[in-house]
């Protein structure tokens, strides 16, 4: 005989297991359906919690139920799915007596099976367990519908502004993630210099410059004024594409000239100096300080004391940004410090303070390479302009057949060269080479010989032709109309004794600060650089006084 009966409660057991486990599913998913409605009705009528309930959400309540309904639902034993048969077919408990023969004594046995082996011949599983699935799969079907239009059609309010709230911090996030990904991409793009003074590629064109020094030949004027011209070609392009990159940098913010009478951070003047001369030493102190307040920022966890340093940091970063906005003109590190003090600024808010406080030394970070990059742009231009001045002198010992590279021998710098051109000019106009007059100055071009040689002295500037002109005095008759009254200030008194020359001095102290920055906006040949630092030096007289003019 077959054996049927195991073969019926496996499968009464498998429908029994799988009714068990939907039941339970849809138990769970409408509780979960309606866990989920309280949250979405918090959420856009009342707004105390963030607004998070989209369609695709609906997936974790299905999701959720289901792995709920499977991981507690107990697999039935064979014991229940033969009390299950024997209540379809009421044949008095012959199926679990059946099951449980095993563990009983008795002479008994093979009767019993053999009649449950012919009780179960003529049993279904799908009688004895049927899937009643309809109502509970509508239910759940309604339920999830009921939320979906929810999450479509209900609208968000904020009666408490707890919304408005939580978009403003969310904002504030973000501008702070973008802020510290564009610190490290910037990062990324400048590498520490090191020891070295001068970028690559000027580095390499003086070395070449000095080496068509040292290979003048005195007897060879035209090939010497040739690879002359074509080392004073290189140079001056060089020359213009670091002033081009240095004005692209300079942000367009108000510079020392258009500050007149602002005060000014004592320290940021020392800082200034330091860095026309490409040293930033003052500078990367004052930097590396920040960053030790920043440091102790971080690990105070006193309210007041923390306000205090937060302060005191801010005011300090305020000081540096405007040196980098308004007298370094480098929109760079100008960025860079911006980007420090909004970071310092979220240091303030919940939930932000230590991302932004990282955010802040990575920015003081990138501010250290900033200006390293800078300092070296300066000195690059520097060493350009030094070189052009030297070229220049070597152009005229060419033409008067005074070159000489054996006489380089002990030349190690652009300096030594220059040094050297200017023994060789001896009594000889540096500007065209003609000779010089008893009192110095250069018969053919009226400049000035020696080591101010090139500076025009009343005369024509150098190379150019002379020309007979008649100066015609006549006046020219401006026509003056009425216009719109701008301002206009009416004080009565008596003027204060020596203002008017206080403040020439003044306004001359900052043309002269700013000359060299204005130099390099005009971008003027470095071969006038002399005659208009001494004309603007010539402003003030030796003790400071503005000349008197006539």
């Amino acid at each position: 005989m077959d054996r049927q009966m195991p073969s019926l409660l496996q499968r009464v057991t498998r429908r029994l297991h799988v009714c068990r486990a939907a039941r339970r599913f849809h138990v769970l998913t409408l509780v979960l359906a309606g866990a989920y409605a309280v949250l979405l009705l918090i959420s856009r009528l009342l707004g105390l919690i963030p607004d998070a309930f989209e369609p695709v959400t609906l997936v974790a309540v299905v999701a959720g139920a289901l792995a709920l309904a499977l991981a507690g639902c107990r697999r039935p034993g064979r014991a229940e799915a033969a009390r299950r048969v024997d209540e379809h077919q009421a044949t008095d408990d012959l199926f679990l007596t059946s099951v449980l023969i095993d563990t009983s004594a008795g002479s008994y046995a093979p009767l019993v099976l053999r009649d449950a082996e012919q009780a179960a011949g003529g049993c279904s599983a799908r009688d004895v367990v049927p899937w009643a699935w309809g109502r509970q799969a509508r239910n759940a079907a309604l339920a999830l519908a009921v939320l979906l239009a929810g999450v479509l059609f209900l609208p968000q309010l904020d009666p408490f502004g707890r919304g408005e709230e939580r978009e403003r911090r969310a904002g504030q996030r973000r501008e702070l993630q973008e802020s510290r990904k564009a610190t490290a991409m910037r990062a990324a793009q400048l590498t520490p210099l090191g020891d070295a003074e001068l970028s690559e590629e000027v580095r390499k064109a003086i070395d070449e410059l000095k080496q068509t020094f040292d290979g003048m030949k005195p007897d060879q004027k035209d090939a010497n004024l040739r690879r002359l011209a074509a080392r004073e070609a290189d140079l001056a392009k060089l020359w213009r594409t670091a002033g081009e990159d240095r004005l692209r940098s300079a942000p367009r913010a108000a510079g020392p000239l258009q500050r007149f009478g602002a005060r000014r951070n004592p320290a940021s003047e020392v800082w200034h100096q330091e860095l026309q001369q490409g040293v930033t030493k003052s500078v990367r102190e004052e930097l590396s300080e920040l960053k030790r307040m920043a440091q102790k920022l971080a690990e105070t966890d006193d309210e007041a004391e923390r306000q205090t340093r937060s302060r005191e940091l801010r005011q300090r970063l305020e000081q540096m940004k405007d040196f980098a906005a308004n007298q370094c003109a480098s929109a760079p590190l100008d960025a860079a410090l911006q980007r420090a003090l909004s970071q310092l600024a979220a240091a303030g808010l919940e939930g932000l303070s230590s991302e932004a406080l990282a955010g802040l030394q990575e920015s003081l970070d990138l501010s250290e390479l900033e200006l390293e990059a800078l300092a070296e742009s300066l000195r690059d231009l520097q060493a350009l302009q030094e070189a052009l001045k030297t070229l220049q002198y070597a152009k005229r010992l060419g033409e008067l057949n005074l070159l000489d590279g054996e006489a380089c021998a002990a030349c190690m710098s652009i300096e030594d060269y220059e040094d050297l051109y200017e023994r060789l000019m001896g009594g000889c106009c540096t500007s065209c080479g003609g000779p010089l007059d008893g009192h110095g100055v250069c018969a053919n071009c009226r400049g000035i010989g020696g080591k101010e040689a090139g500076t025009v002295a009343g005369g024509p500037s150098p190379g150019s032709t002379p020309l007979d002109t008649e100066y015609q005095p006549e006046k020219a008759r401006a026509s003056v109309r009425a216009g719109k009254m701008l301002l206009s200030i009416k004080a009565q008194g008596f003027s204060l004794t020596g203002q008017a020359a206080a403040d020439y001095r003044q306004s001359a102290e900052e043309v002269r600060q700013g000359l060299n920055e204005a130099i390099l906006h005009e971008q003027i040949p470095p071969a006038y650089h002399e005659a208009i630092r001494k004309y603007f030096d010539s402003l003030g007289g030796a003790d400071g006084q503005a000349e008197e003019c006539e």
